[in-house]
């Protein structure tokens, strides 16, 4: 039975969500399979070898891409996000930052927690770590990702960039260990999202100005494409400070 949504809930969001995990717009090139492949193998690292039937929650689950894999492995899956999905599939309704929607903090809590992409889209992370630590009794784990380089989205609900450190932080304070955590994808994988999310204009009227703003739009697709295509990465590592994403898995103390 889905639980009523909160007013704060219904107003907050009204977007499409994908029912899977794969590539749509160019921007999503390099950093979608970064995260299908690393949450796939975690769920099956951590969520596998739990005593059946694990009971698991997928903190803003939308569309629940990761849903058919977590069944499989024998888990008893639960969603909770802002909003029901087209299917109705979605169990409690409500936000990771408010009061949570009754029942779903229950004993005896869950033996994993989910929660990808979200945290960016949370203004007050003091209150979702503590219903994250509401949710989790001791020994449970939570696989968290949230982007680090990433155009806006979703707005005006995109609020961080966060980095590992500040992943760290929050759980320490809120009764969780960092088991493992990976500041994800390369420089490489920067700089073609970079250019799928921009393009060049014209700073001058007349013929210089359209030569060279399509000079640099053929330059910024070209490199693109070899970028999509792995040709530049097989050449060279290119290395720096920058990545896409955080991936951390916490373990309730």
């Amino acid at each position: 039975m889905t639980t009523p949504a909160s007013p704060i809930a219904v107003s907050r969001y009204n977007k499409p969500r994908k029912a899977d995990y794969t590539v749509g717009a160019a921007t999503e090139t390099f950093v979608v399979p970064i995260l299908r492949d690393r949450i796939t193998r975690l769920l099956d690292e951590h969520c596998g070898p739990l005593p059946k039937p694990a009971r698991v929650l997928d903190v803003g689950c939308g569309r629940q891409p990761f849903r058919a894999q977590l069944e499989a492995l024998g888990c008893d899956y639960t969603g909770f996000d802002v909003q029901q999905t087209p299917e109705g599939s979605v169990a409690f309704l409500g936000v990771l930052d408010g009061p949570l929607p009754p029942g779903l903090a229950d004993p005896p809590g869950y033996d994993f927690l989910l929660c990808t992409e979200v945290l960016e889209h949370v203004a007050d992370w003091g209150a979702a770590f503590r219903n994250l630590a509401a949710l989790a009794p001791p020994g449970a784990r939570v696989l968290i990702t949230c982007p680090f380089f990433y155009l806006l989205h979703e707005e005006p609900y995109d609020f961080w960039r966060p980095t590992f450190h500040a992943l760290e932080r929050y759980a320490a304070a809120h009764g969780f260990r960092v088991v493992s955590r990976e500041a994800a994808g390369d420089c490489w994988d920067v700089l073609g999202t970079l250019l799928a999310s921009c393009a060049a204009r014209s700073r001058r009227p007349g013929f210089r100005g359209r030569l060279g703003s399509k000079v640099v739009n053929g330059c910024r697709r070209l490199v693109f494409w070899l970028l999509k295509k792995r040709w530049l990465q097989r050449l060279a590592d290119l290395h720096g400070p920058l990545y896409t994403c955080n991936i951390a898995m916490l373990e309730k103390a």
